[in-house]
């Protein structure tokens, strides 16, 4: 007959009834982690999206502004300034841009020149900052 070493001992008989309420109990457990994984996933997608999304009516709007600042300089600051606004989707968006002029001083090599043109600043209204995830200038 075969004998048994001294540290093995017989496995404890455990109630089968038990057994499934322990199996149940671990399943459950194991959905919940999984669901709050899910969730953390979700969360960080979306927060990848919006900051996506803003980027690109961010690249979108300074383009935008770009082109005005070329095409009207500083006219802007005085006839043109209706003309200070950006158009942006989906759902065709006026944005009303906040001009600043500077007067300017230039000199070339000790000369000064007489009424350079005004410093012209874009920049997007704080009431935006949604939209652009805040303020964006150009011109400066």
């Amino acid at each position: 007959m075969l004998s048994r070493s001294r540290s093995f001992k017989a496995a404890r008989h455990i109630p089968q009834s038990r057994q499934r309420g322990d199996v149940l109990l671990e399943a459950l457990i194991g959905a919940l982690l999984m669901g709050i994984v899910g969730l953390g996933l979700v969360y960080s997608a979306s927060k990848v999206e919006v900051s996506h999304s803003q980027a690109n009516a961010g690249n979108l709007a300074i383009s935008q502004m770009r082109s005005l600042l070329q095409r009207y300089g500083p006219s802007l600051c005085d006839v043109e300034a209706s003309k200070a606004v950006v158009l942006l989707p989906p759902n065709e968006t006026n944005v009303a841009l906040d001009v600043q002029c500077s007067n300017t001083t230039v000199t070339v090599q000790g000369v000064a020149i007489a009424n350079p043109p005004k410093a012209v600043v874009l920049a997007t209204p704080p009431s935006a900052n949604n939209y652009f995830g805040g303020v964006l200038k150009v011109g400066e």
